[in-house]
């Protein structure tokens, strides 16, 4: 009786662990990983921010339906997007390069130098031609954004102002030695005000 109930038992564990797998049937392979190649271009493209986050958070969205693929690749993705556009929020933010001053005083740097290559004869001309350039340059340290640029500017208008009036002095007196001060001191003051403008 006893090995009745021992059979019995033996056959209730063979039957819940089920059938034994056979040569004839191997385990089954596992699923293929499937490709996420949103994921791949969004951390690619992260140097772009706005487009970079875009596609990686698509690629995170996407890896969840895709096993997993890609999922790392956009959180890098993510990561370096929102890094780059914070170096490029700040530099846009600080650079001269694009400050508005700076753009703004380019027309009148470009009208100096003219005055620089030919300057002509005519003092009244050049007088107000430089009176013009001084309105623009005042103009363009009003507008600019930071303050080493504003500063920079308003020296070389405050320059060229100077000029001007010398200018119509010496049309009157004929002692043209002052212009050449004026005019070394305009072309320090410029080459260092269009060097940082340069600069990022």
């Amino acid at each position: 009786m006893a090995n009745d109930s021992n059979d019995a038992m033996s056959l209730f564990e063979a039957a819940s662990s089920g059938p034994a797998m056979s040569e004839d049937h191997p385990d089954p392979a596992p699923a293929p990983k499937q490709a996420n190649p949103v994921a791949l271009a969004g951390a690619t493209l992260s140097i772009l921010p706005p487009l970079g986050l875009v596609l990686s958070v698509i690629g995170y969205a996407r890896s969840r339906s895709r096993h997993g693929a890609g999922r790392i690749a956009a959180l890098i993705g993510v990561v370096l997007a929102i890094a780059f556009g914070g170096i490029e929020a700040y530099v846009a933010s600080t650079a001269p390069l694009l400050d508005s001053g700076c753009r703004d005083a380019v027309s009148a740097a470009g009208r100096l130098r003219a005055i620089q290559a030919a300057p002509g004869g005519n003092l009244t001309v050049l007088a107000t031609e430089l009176d013009s350039i001084h309105t623009t340059l005042a103009n363009a340290a009003a507008s600019a954004g930071s303050p080493q640029v504003r500063t920079r500017i308003e020296l070389v208008a405050s320059d060229v102002e100077a000029l001007s009036v010398d200018v119509l002095a010496a049309k009157t007196s004929g002692d043209m030695s002052q212009l050449v001060n004026d005019e070394v001191k305009l072309q320090l003051d410029g080459t260092a005000a269009d060097s940082y403008c340069h600069s990022l």
